[in-house]
């Protein structure tokens, strides 16, 4: 499906405006529902149908060196025991767990949520569990 290009159409302004209000109507709807989504946990498998392999690495990188935690004031170099993953009311990924360390709290999120893709996925994921 092709998109229009407002600009290059020949409207009148009326039309033009008209078509501006729905675009920040439609903006603000994306936004409500996005408030309104709960936080819910999720376990391993579901997380894994959520990531395609890139986001994998990723997650797995971040786990094992890039986790702050408080307790050592430096990232957790050993790794984390992750305990609980969340999805979040904007669809990001926050991940709960324990430095291997000193065995303190550690928590990070991951936006994902801005991804289009993983967006949809996750969304598709909380229809099916509901």
């Amino acid at each position: 499906m092709q998109r229009l290009d407002v600009k290059k159409l020949q409207l009148t302004k009326d039309v033009k405006k008209d078509i501006f209000l729905c675009t920040i109507f439609h903006r603000i709807v994306q936004r409500m529902r996005m408030e309104k989504l709960p936080e819910i946990k999720i376990n391993s498998f579901q997380l894994a149908v959520l990531l395609d392999e890139a986001k994998k690495l990723f997650y797995r990188f971040v786990i094992e060196n890039l986790v702050f935690c408080a307790q050592c004031r430096q990232n957790a170099h050993e790794g984390i025991d992750v305990t609980e993953v969340y999805l979040t009311a904007s669809n990001d990924v926050r991940v709960r767990g324990r430095c291997r360390k000193c065995n303190s709290e550690v928590i990070r999120l991951f936006a994902f949520g801005g991804d289009k893709a993983f967006y949809e996925k996750a969304c598709r994921l909380r229809d099916s569990i509901s």
